[in-house]
């Protein structure tokens, strides 16, 4: 299928229609919210801070928005901080979707590292600085939440979400803080998280999947379909 131009770095709608051709699929575009002061300058910015997208992000959402020209989308689902609210109505924007927020699709908590220079953190920690920058998983940051939790959180959200609003039909999209947005994407390709994050600006700032229509149990606890009923194609 021929891609839109423009539309080279994320998977197109129609590829992963193609892929997982079935009514009982849910597209779902994830999105890196754009980067705010803290994430430019270098500092640990987690769950515990809001802060609005940067002068230098606002190329990044000028971006998205012309990249998502003439896609359709039902809704986009965002954190509670200004950054994601920002990004969520960029894409709302070019989509026609309309803006949901949830508290718990907001990034993962770092605890006593918020606001930290990634320098900082080596030079006074530098056994763990090696843990987090190989691999986080399993590792807890001192009041803050692990990548375990954090994954519980956002997939128990997402299917809250999914399961009650309206919409899903035409497609959903998630936007996401950067952590938020590794875990997210590794659990929806299948895989483990330590390579996109070795590899941070490799991974597509958009990605388009599509995965099976969620289920809610009936004790309330909702959960997604294992990964591999999801496929998604970037470039």
């Amino acid at each position: 299928m021929p891609r839109r131009p423009g539309a080279s770095w994320a998977s197109e709608p129609g590829e992963c229609i193609i892929l997982m051709a079935k009514v009982t699929d849910i597209q779902i575009l994830i999105a890196r919210c754009g980067p705010t002061a803290w994430d430019e300058g270098g500092r640990l910015c987690g769950g515990g801070t809001d802060l609005p997208v940067c002068p230098a992000g606002h190329e990044h959402l000028q971006s998205i928005g012309e990249r998502l020209a003439g896609s359709k989308l039902g809704v986009v689902v965002c954190g509670p901080d200004a950054a994601s609210h920002e990004t969520a109505r960029v894409i709302a924007a070019a989509t026609g979707a309309r803006v949901k927020s949830a508290d718990d699709l907001g990034e993962v908590s770092l605890g006593l590292w918020e606001g930290l220079l990634v320098g900082e953190l080596e030079e006074r920690f530098p056994t763990v600085y090696r843990q987090w920058k190989d691999d986080p998983t399993g590792l807890l940051v001192p009041q803050g939440e692990s990548v375990d939790e954090a994954r519980e959180r956002l997939i128990s959200a997402l299917a809250r979400l999914l399961n009650r609003t309206r919409g899903v039909g035409k497609g959903v999209g998630v936007v996401l803080r950067p952590i938020s947005y590794l875990i997210v994407r590794s659990w929806l390709r299948g895989g483990g998280l330590a390579e996109s994050w070795q590899n941070p600006s490799e991974v597509p700032p958009l990605e388009w999947h599509c995965v099976p229509k969620l289920r809610i149990r009936r004790d309330g606890a909702e959960t997604l379909p294992g990964p591999a009923g999801s496929r998604a194609k970037a470039s």
